[in-house]
């Protein structure tokens, strides 16, 4: 089975006034992304990384960045395919090991 896995996350403030941009954003892709060994104990999956991005929380995203990081994301899942799942990490703690 193969699997892709992705994800866009960030707490959003919605008293702050200030906007959370792209550059606020921490940003891994596809062989970058090292999956930790919560992930290896699946058997028979060929996890799939794609695009990870977290930002600390702030206030609103600004468009821009929104629909930047959607696009990317939605691009490797295409490109990625055929899968025959996707496991997206929105907002709970994402077990993996980042390089920087």
């Amino acid at each position: 089975m193969r699997c892709v896995i992705g994800g866009i996350r960030h707490e959003t403030n919605t008293f702050s006034t200030l906007k959370t941009e792209l550059e606020n954003f921490h940003v891994t892709r596809g062989s970058e992304i090292q999956l930790g060994d919560f992930w290896k104990s699946f058997e028979n999956i060929e996890w799939v990384p794609t695009l990870f991005a977290g930002a600390s929380p702030h206030g609103l995203v600004s468009k821009d960045a929104y629909l930047k990081l959607k696009q990317e994301l939605i691009n490797r899942i295409r490109d990625a395919m055929p899968v025959d799942g996707v496991y997206m990490s929105l907002h709970a703690h994402f077990t993996a090991n980042f390089r920087r």
